[in-house]
């Protein structure tokens, strides 16, 4: 297993890892909340859209300029084409 050398750091930099540390979790504690709650966004349901990709087969009429289809190469080096839709 590789592991990158260990190095000691300023304070400057300890406290700024710190600092850095403490947003993120407070990040992610808003985020659980707002899964929770949604209602806790003042954000218009109605405006806020819903997106889906759903699996389509990989024609160049799914794939057109004018459509709104996405072709990607997956880890399996298998690929994949996508539709992008809202609700």
């Amino acid at each position: 297993r590789m592991e990158a050398p260990v190095r000691s750091l300023t304070g400057g930099a300890l406290r700024h890892r710190i600092i850095e540390a403490r947003s993120l979790a407070m990040h992610c504690l808003a985020a659980q909340k707002i899964m929770l709650d949604p209602a806790l966004l003042p954000i218009d349901a109605a405006r806020s859209k819903q997106w889906v990709f759903t699996r389509i087969p990989c024609t160049d009429d799914s794939l057109s300029d004018d459509s709104k289809g996405l072709r990607i190469l997956l880890p399996t080096r298998e690929t994949a084409c996508l539709a992008l839709s809202s609700y």
